[in-house]
């Protein structure tokens, strides 16, 4: 059987990549093709790996609530992803070699062509693999510009591809600008059904009825806690240090009765579980990231409330057919874009 090879990010750390990977994972497979994550780190990578995995197992550490996370990580990867930790590889010393084994190799989704995060590189844009291989799914620039001391780089890396695919109306404009044509394509996440994602979800110990919240950035804790009074619930707080691990994650979106968010992965499964949210600006140190969500709530039709800078889904807006029929439509493209490409 031959093998896709899956180029994303793949930090220990964030839940709506490694969900965004297995996706990826799953929708391949379902095509006849074997899947392979393929780690892209720095060169000094493979011992920190190996470093944080034995920590993970004897965490004597001073920093515990990480290293439990991280063990909750790795045993994700271990039970759900096919990566292998040797597969570790930076820059063109060595990627060229080890890229020729696929038949194809899919690069995305989430924010490879991120130039803010240290994890850039240009292997996200195909200059170590043939073009006829080379297939961009939904891949986000997270943000709105290209810096200008990239623009030469991208304007090469969008000629590397035999398709290239988007997650942002943001992101078919910038590939344009240095000359490449894209098309948009929802996340991968949402190629899945909520009856897919439950039987990958582990169940955790959880409030009767509560609210959720999960910001990447910084949180109105005094928004968020006269929303949980207001509507008589608790309040589950997922943040960087929490001991949780993607699957947990799952279980804990779906079982919520309000999701708190300026996350996109969070927003993805608050839509597709049928849940209300309430979607805040992300702050933090990174450009401006909301034209993923603005794209997201749009392609799917769901209306928003603004209260404030805040943006407000009510669960009710989940029994629209119209809204439904979106998601399937949806659904349907990334796997019509896959078929067409690796077929």
């Amino acid at each position: 059987m031959e093998t896709v090879g899956i180029l994303t990010l793949t930090g220990e750390n964030n839940f709506g990549n490694k969900l965004q990977n297995y996706a990826v994972q799953e929708l391949v497979e379902s095509l006849g093709y074997q899947a392979e994550t393929i780690r892209v780190s720095p060169s000094n990578y493979q011992r920190l790996y190996f470093f944080n995995a034995i920590k993970s197992w004897v965490p004597l550490c001073n920093n515990k609530a990480n290293t439990m996370r991280r063990r909750k990580f790795f045993l994700f990867n271990k039970k759900f992803l096919k990566q292998n930790p040797k597969n570790i590889y930076y820059g063109s010393k060595n990627i060229q070699e080890v890229l020729k084994k696929y038949k194809y190799i899919l690069f995305g989704s989430d924010q490879i062509w991120n130039t803010e995060f240290k994890s850039f590189s240009d292997i996200y844009l195909g200059y170590y693999s043939e073009n006829s291989k080379n297939i961009a799914i939904a891949a986000s620039f997270g943000k709105d510009t290209i810096d200008d001391d990239f623009i030469t780089l991208f304007e090469g890396g969008v000629k590397n591809f035999k398709a290239i695919s988007v997650r942002e109306d943001r992101g078919v404009d910038l590939v344009e600008k240095v000359g490449g044509t894209a098309e948009l394509l929802m996340d991968p996440t949402i190629a899945l059904t909520p009856v897919n994602w439950q039987k990958i979800e582990k169940a955790i110990e959880v409030p009767k009825k509560y609210l959720v919240t999960y910001f990447l950035g910084k949180s109105d804790l005094n928004k968020i806690e006269k929303i949980a009074n207001e509507k008589n619930l608790d309040v589950f707080e997922i943040n960087s240090k929490s001991i949780l691990g993607p699957d947990e994650f799952l279980y804990v979106i779906r079982n919520s009765e309000i999701v708190c968010t300026d996350s996109f992965h969070a927003t993805m499964f608050a839509i597709l579980f049928g849940k209300s949210f309430y979607l805040f600006n992300r702050e933090d140190k990174y450009s401006k990231m909301n034209s993923r969500t603005e794209t997201l709530l749009s392609t799917l039709g769901i209306q928003c409330v603004d209260i404030g800078e805040v943006k407000y889904v009510d669960c009710d807006v989940f029994n629209n057919s119209h809204i439904q029929e979106n998601i399937d439509k949806e659904r349907a493209r990334i796997i019509d874009f896959l078929r067409e490409n690796l077929l």
